[in-house]
C-alpha cells in the first residue's frame, strides 16, 4: 500500500491543533519589482546602479532577473541591496548585501539570468527580510563599450 506524506505547512493546517503557515508561505501575493537603466558611460570600478523601490519588511524573496544587452569587455555586476533599518532608524535590521542576488554575473555579452534555479542561485531563496531594503546593482568587472546599453532587474517576492 502507498504512503501519502505531509508536507510541512499542510500538517500544520490539518493537524488536531491547526497552525498557521509562516507569512508568504500559503495565499501571499506574488510581486514584482521592474527597473531598467541605459549605461550613459562604461561601468567602473565603485559604481553602483540604485533601482526600484524597497522590498518590503516580511517580504519573502523568490527570484531575481537580470537582463543585459552585451555590455563589453569581461564586465561582471554583483546584484544585492543596501541596509535595511528598523522603523526608528537607528539601527541595522537587515545587513548590506552586495551579492545577495549575485556574485560576479558575466554580463559582457547579452543575457537573461535567473538568479533561482541557476547556477548562480544564492542563498536568499525564502529569506524573510527583518526590514525593507533597498536593490542595487554594483560593477564587480570594468566594462567597456557599455555605453547607451540597457540592464533591466525583477525581483520577485511574496507578502501578506
Amino acid at each position: 500500500m502507498s504512503v501519502i506524506y505531509k508536507g510541512v505547512n499542510y500538517a500544520k493546517i490539518v493537524g488536531s491543533i491547526a497552525q498557521l503557515a509562516e507569512q508568504g508561505q500559503m495565499g501571499g501575493k506574488l510581486r514584482k519589482m521592474y527597473d531598467s537603466f541605459v549605461l550613459t558611460a562604461d561601468l567602473a570600478s565603485g559604481d553602483t546602479i540604485v533601482v526600484g523601490e524597497p522590498i518590503p519588511e516580511g517580504a519573502r524573496l523568490v527570484d531575481c532577473q537580470i537582463t543585459n544587452e552585451a555590455l563589453g569587455g569581461a564586465c561582471t555586476i554583483n546584484v544585492g541591496w543596501q541596509a535595511g533599518y528598523a522603523a526608528d532608524g537607528s539601527t541595522v535590521a537587515e545587513a548590506a548585501s552586495a551579492t545577495g542576488f549575485f556574485s560576479a554575473l558575466p554580463v559582457s555579452s547579452a543575457s537573461v539570468a535567473n538568479a533561482h534555479g541557476s547556477t548562480y542561485e544564492g542563498s536568499f531563496y525564502g529569506r524573510v527580510l527583518a526590514a525593507a531594503v533597498q536593490p542595487v546593482i554594483a560593477e564587480n568587472a570594468v566594462s567597456s563599450g557599455a555605453t547607451g546599453k540597457r540592464i533591466q532587474i525583477e525581483i520577485s517576492y511574496v507578502v501578506d
